[in-house]
């Protein structure tokens, strides 16, 4: 088989003026601007089944085997960064703690919002998805629901009370394809942002369509943002929404800027995947059959849904479906030591291509239920990647309540 990977090389010639970028996006506003479209351009490395766990490329390394992917994300020996991120971030919304490494800088960012989110359980975040889903269905056009529709009406809801936007007028709700002008629509402006910054390099045209395309939300996104957390300063009240009061206490006053990257940053690591992998879920199940049989068993079920019931009935079927199709695929990390990974030999500044799609795949076959190599590994473990979604909890448990209360409609 191919051991052919999408090669890293410089970035291409791109536009850095919003009217040059407008053109571009203009040229092809047809392109939709969610998730899976852009993922069917990065292809994981094919492997021959009895190869290491790595590959070198030409311009950097491939990691596939599971234990491999682990260590990369845990990090023990300082070997990776994530300094990347920043860089691609940079031109769009501007750097935020997901572009940092351990240290001080990061903790201070991170470490209160981290902590808020990890407050959340999967029950907390099952009782989300239902009340988001509940208020979303009336506005479906088709029964049962289109993935897309369902879950991007969704996640506009759910948003609202945890993170205060989207709110009609500084962020609006929409899962429309990208668009030229403001306002920033959530949840579908974080999609392309969050491919361009996360997800190693494709092919040169998908690159170049990413890349315009992430760099202009990304720059809508911050500059609607950065208002509406002006107009919350304005109020000198602390908002209701959990996650939003967290940094408007812990965000100094002066930098407002800072305020609206971090509250980007936040929902553009939380959105895309729980957009992704819902719809892949549906998706899957629908075309396998398990959906309607599932559907049944869950009509069954008392009101109030439980969430222990329901994950009962939903977690294997739902995350088999994911390990299938993970959403991200794969993720990347910069080599900052030369190292091996087993006899694969490593340079420094190499981009290390980090292929989820192959873990997930490989632990699906073992019969091994789990999702965490798409959440970057496991946060509650001891010790853990420093960059492993703190919000793991409460993506499943939305994915689960929203899909249910479909299902029970």
């Amino acid at each position: 088989m191919s051991n052919v990977v999408p090669q890293h090389g410089p970035d291409p010639d791109l536009p850095e003026d919003d009217n040059a970028l407008k053109k571009l996006i203009r040229k092809d506003s047809h392109t939709s601007a969610h998730p899976a479209d852009f993922h069917t351009s990065f292809h994981p490395s094919e492997k021959d089944d009895d190869g290491p766990g790595a590959k070198r490329t030409r311009d950097g390394v491939s990691v596939f085997g599971v234990d491999e992917i682990n260590d990369v994300f845990l990090n023990l020996d300082g070997n990776y960064s994530v300094k990347g991120y920043a860089e691609r971030s940079s031109h769009a919304f501007g750097e935020f703690f997901l572009g940092l490494d351990d240290g001080p800088e990061y903790r201070a960012q991170a470490g209160p919002i981290n902590e808020a989110i990890m407050k959340f359980s999967m029950a907390d975040g099952f009782r989300a998805g239902v009340a988001a889903t509940l208020k979303t269905l009336p506005d479906m056009k088709a029964s049962p629901p289109d993935a897309q529709e369902l879950t991007d009406g969704m996640l506009a809801e759910v948003c609202k009370p945890l993170f205060g936007l989207p709110d009609g007028k500084h962020i609006i709700s929409s899962g429309d394809k990208l668009h030229i002008f403001g306002p920033g629509r959530c949840p579908a402006d974080f999609a392309p942002l969050s491919g361009y910054i996360f997800l190693p390099d494709p092919g040169l045209v998908s690159k170049i369509m990413l890349t315009v395309m992430g760099r202009h939300a990304g720059k809508l996104l911050k500059e609607d943002t950065l208002e509406f957390v002006k107009k919350l300063r304005e109020t000198k009240l602390p908002p209701g929404a959990p996650f939003l009061r967290v940094l408007f206490e812990t965000t100094d006053v002066d930098d407002d800027d800072l305020f609206a990257r971090t509250l980007v940053g936040v929902m553009m690591g939380l959105l895309p995947t729980i957009e992704g992998n819902m719809i892949q879920a549906i998706t899957s199940m629908r075309g396998d059959g398990s959906y309607d049989m599932l559907a049944a068993k869950i009509r069954a079920l008392p009101e109030p849904l439980d969430p222990d019931t329901v994950a009962s009935l939903l977690k294997e079927p739902v995350f088999a479906a994911i390990q299938v199709g993970p959403m991200p695929p794969a993720v990347w990390r910069t080599a900052v030591k030369d190292h091996h990974i087993g006899s694969v030999e490593v340079k420094a500044g190499d981009m290390v291509s980090i292929e989820i799609k192959s873990a997930t795949n490989a632990e699906l076959k073992q019969g091994k239920c789990s999702v965490l190599p798409v959440f970057g590994g496991d946060r509650s473990a001891s010790p853990h990647p420093t960059h492993a979604c703190p919000g793991y909890e409460l993506a499943v448990g939305i994915m689960l309540g929203s899909i249910a209360t479909a299902m029970k409609a």
